[in-house]
């Protein structure tokens, strides 16, 4: 497999975690609180700039450094909500299920994806023998 087609095939694994958490943010917050504009605005900027940047290998670097302080701010508010959210008593089970760690772990596997497109652009094709 030949490496732009890889990248091909993350950008647009990419494109479909960042359109579902848009679409299942859109579903569960309204645009009726202002504080639902900034994961809104990161959604679409998700969706539309970062995929965009990581198409060219010139601002590949910008588009990782976008994705990952998008990344960072969505789990410091997710995990922020959780423990502002949360009743005791703390078990595993109320941790993993009664919280949003399932959404925190897509986020963090999103900036994973991030870094190997990123890195998929520094990789050099084998030689054909």
């Amino acid at each position: 497999m030949k490496i732009k087609s890889l990248r091909t095939s993350m950008l647009a694994a990419l494109f479909l975690v960042s359109l579902g958490g848009f679409l299942l943010h859109l579903r569960i917050h309204t645009l009726d609180k202002p504080a639902n504009f900034i994961p809104f605005i990161c959604g679409l900027i998700s969706l539309t700039v970062v995929i965009v940047m990581f198409s060219y290998k010139k601002t590949a670097a910008f588009a990782y450094l976008l994705n990952g302080m998008i990344v960072i701010l969505g789990i410091i508010t997710m995990a922020h909500f959780s423990y502002a959210h949360f009743t005791a008593p703390f078990t595993p089970g109320k941790i993993f299920l009664n919280t949003l760690f399932a959404d925190i772990a897509v986020l963090a596997g999103k900036f994973f994806l991030s870094k190997a497109v990123y890195e998929s652009h520094f990789i050099r094709e084998p030689e054909a023998e």
